[in-house]
């Protein structure tokens, strides 16, 4: 229809291409970020043996008998993965208007 319609390769691209896929392109950045955040997680838990991060205080609190900061460590690192997972939400929302659904 874009060909038809005169348009070029570089406008079928970003007019009509790149729109459609755009909702396929954001489902797998967020599986991506979430993935990736939980990864470095778990390597953080297995890895380390001294540090700042989040999975190593986890650890840390957990042998040290210490629940409650370590369960607060815990519910922080739930809010943070859901926090990306809206904030790229609400990305796609914006970018993707046209799409059903929203």
């Amino acid at each position: 229809m874009g060909r038809a319609s005169g348009l070029g390769k570089f406008d079928i691209f970003w007019k009509i291409q790149l729109p459609a896929a755009l909702p396929t392109l954001f489902t797998g950045i967020r599986l991506g970020v979430i993935f990736a955040f939980l990864i470095l997680l778990g390597v953080e838990m297995m890895g380390m043996s001294s540090g700042n991060g989040l999975g190593y205080y986890i650890m840390e609190t957990q042998m040290a008998g210490m629940i409650p900061q370590m369960w607060a460590a815990i519910v922080t690192l739930a809010i943070l993965t859901i926090s990306i997972n809206l904030a790229l939400l609400q990305i796609e929302k914006d970018l993707t208007k046209w799409k059903n659904g929203f």
